[in-house]
């Protein structure tokens, strides 16, 4: 599953099997999304907690707007119901993993060319890019729920 619950809780399990019962937690883009989700599931367990690039899946969906939808537009997309969407992105996945990665900037992105390289031949598998929209479809079908059914904040 890709709810951000059941990833904070596989996280949770491995830093238990290796003996911690608190700890420091770091994370980015997705791995915040669950760094947040195992923080707020279990309270003291996570001593300090940095997460970036984030808004949470709450607050994102329940407050974006037409600007918002054209800017993250991958957002709403990458939530639609499988197969079509994987089946769409697998007609071209170098092309739809370039548009991200180079769509959220104004200014032209520079990567590393043998970095990219690997980050696109790993993500244009069929099973990555469904992968890839499992983890935005719990996003909205299932984590905002999590949050809105505890009153958690976003």
């Amino acid at each position: 599953m890709y709810s951000k619950r059941d990833m904070a809780a596989e996280r949770l399990a491995v830093m238990r099997f290796l003996g911690h019962d608190s700890f420091l937690l770091v994370g980015h883009d997705r791995g915040a999304r669950v760094a947040r989700r195992l923080a707020l599931d279990n309270p003291g367990v996570v001593t300090r907690l940095v997460v970036m690039d984030i808004v949470p899946a709450l607050d994102f969906y329940e407050n974006s707007n037409a600007a918002i939808a054209q800017d993250y537009f991958y957002f709403s997309f990458l939530t639609q119901d499988y197969p079509i969407l994987d089946r769409l992105i697998a007609g071209d996945p170098d092309a739809f993993l370039r548009l991200i990665l180079s769509g959220l900037s104004d200014r032209p992105v520079r990567y590393d060319d043998l970095a990219l390289q690997a980050y696109l031949t790993a993500n244009a598998t069929p099973a990555a890019v469904t992968a890839m929209c499992e983890c935005f479809r719990a996003g909205y079908h299932i984590d905002r729920l999590h949050d809105r059914a505890a009153g958690q904040p976003a």
